[in-house]
């Protein structure tokens, strides 16, 4: 009766020990859970420490039903808003700043002017352009009347010289003819000459004998006259013929002076033909004169256009539409052109009515991420408000030492209330399961990297082994359990296999 009597006695104090060592192990579960360095926030499973004697006795837990939910896979990351195209506007030339016409905040659509330059400057060089391009065009038909005179000039002149070159080759032809004529005559004079001479020359001998005869009383006096009278007259004739032949002498002489004279002249003719044929070229450089003309038009047309684009850039303008995030110009400065680095941004104008949020995912979750997802962003700046994107660009190369990969979110912001540079937590779902059975994460233990948990048959523990998919909302996906299945959620680590147990409510 007494060791009955202690044995009741010490049964509430064992009661009471078993109590707080569920408690401080609870506690101690729920702290280890909070430590997780996971992404998804997942605690990892309770590991069991129950001993023999624990197990013998029912163990008081608690427990949760399998259930039937949607769930959904997440990955989260931090990032920073920013807009998706930033624009820096720049000066195309220098100059004195006379007004700027935005203020950080504004609108501004594109071809807005939102800086002044003075335009003196400009306006005094397109001027100078202008005149040049006037005096350029006043001297093409300058350029065009000389080398249309000096073709006409010319080719009259070659025509002419032809002409002439003709008509003295014609003439000297014909005077050849004559040449060859009265070469023909000198011919027949030196024949009728010389047959003249010797008929002179028989009638003095024939006067001779006569003579000679009559002496000799063998002829008359008569005779002798008559002999006379024949060698007077050959002689008469001879000197006829002399004349004659020195007549058509002088003449043929005469005829080949003008035939050489002609030939002189043809000859002239035709270099003069030659000579004016050569100054063609002179023609060709009259027409290049034109032409030169023709190109100092076009390069002081060229002048007038970069004035003139000179004078519209002292106008500057927007070329995309967006808000005004920096302005860092004020009338009276003075301005350099370019662009940025070597060129000073004036103004800064950013797209923001819709923004990207830049994040970056590990090499093992990137696989998860595809363009078009679902995103949810918490921006701290605006406690207690979401914004809702998708998915836009992923980064093709990882970062060498984080090994993380850049991820792009596009977000709508028609009000403008995100703003470039703030950081937020996002949250992209990468694919949705309906209707699979789950059980609260504090229901899973492992054991040498295998998971499982304790369900309840009646007033017994089973262990039973689980797969494990989607982590959403402190619920697990698992497999291998139906719904409706009672699993420990508290208490699991004071228990094993065919434990005994006590179900609290």
């Amino acid at each position: 009766m007494t060791t009955g009597a202690a044995s009741r006695r010490r049964s509430p104090l064992l009661w009471i020990a078993l109590a707080i060592a569920m408690i401080g192990a609870g506690l101690f579960m729920r702290s280890m859970g909070g430590r997780t360095a996971a992404p998804s926030a997942q605690r990892s499973p309770a590991v069991n420490t129950a001993t023999p004697a624990q197990a013998a006795a029912a163990v008081p837990v608690s427990v949760a039903t399998v259930a039937t939910r949607d769930v959904r896979a997440i990955v989260r990351a931090p990032g920073s808003i920013q807009a998706p195209q930033t624009v820096k506007v720049t000066s195309k030339i220098p100059g004195r700043v006379t007004s700027v016409l935005v203020r950080e905040g504004d609108r501004v659509r594109p071809g807005q002017a939102v800086i002044l330059l003075d335009a003196s400057d400009a306006q005094a060089q397109l001027a100078q352009a202008r005149a040049g391009l006037a005096a350029a065009m006043a001297r093409v038909p300058q350029a065009q009347t000389t080398a249309e005179w000096t073709n006409v000039t010319t080719e009259e002149q070659i025509r002419q010289a032809r002409a002439a070159a003709q008509a003295a080759a014609a003439q000297s032809q014909a005077t050849e003819s004559q040449l060859q004529a009265a070469r023909a005559s000198v011919e027949a004079a030196r024949a009728g000459m010389a047959a003249a001479q010797a008929g002179s020359v028989r009638a003095q001998s024939d006067l001779a004998r006569a003579q000679s005869l009559a002496a000799q009383g063998a002829l008359s006096a008569q005779q002798v006259d008559a002999a006379r009278a024949a060698a007077d007259a050959a002689a008469a004739h001879l000197i006829a013929a002399q004349q004659q032949a020195q007549a058509a002498q002088h003449q043929a002489q005469a005829v080949e002076q003008q035939v050489q004279a002609l030939r002189q002249q043809t000859a002239g003719a035709r270099a003069a033909v030659a000579n004016l044929e050569a100054n063609r070229r002179l023609v060709s450089v009259r027409q290049q004169d034109v032409e030169a003309a023709h190109a100092a038009v076009a390069q002081a047309r060229a002048f007038v256009r970069a004035a003139e684009i000179n004078v519209a850039n002292t106008v500057i303008r927007v070329s995309v539409p967006g808000t005004v995030t920096a302005r860092d110009v004020e009338p009276g400065e003075i301005i350099g052109a370019g662009v940025p680095p070597s060129g000073v941004p004036l103004l800064t104008v950013a797209q923001i009515d819709a923004v990207e949020m830049t994040m970056y995912v590990s090499e093992l979750e990137i696989a998860m991420v595809r363009p078009g997802q679902p995103a949810t962003i918490d921006v701290d700046a605006l406690p207690g408000r979401s914004f809702t994107g998708t998915v836009r660009e992923l980064g093709q190369v990882a970062n060498p030492r984080a090994r993380t990969f850049e991820v792009k979110v596009l977000l709508p912001n028609p009000n403008g209330t995100l703003r470039p540079g703030m950081f937020g937590r996002s949250v992209i779902t990468t694919r949705r399961l309906q209707g699979v059975t789950v059980v609260p994460q504090d229901a899973l233990s492992f054991e040498q990297g295998r998971r499982y948990v304790f369900v309840v048959e009646g007033d017994k523990a089973k262990r039973q082994p689980v797969g494990t998919g989607v982590t959403d909302g402190g619920f697990v996906q698992v497999m291998g359990l139906p719904a409706g299945t009672r699993v420990i959620v508290q208490g699991q680590n004071l228990v094993q296999d065919g434990s005994t147990v006590a179900v609290q409510p």
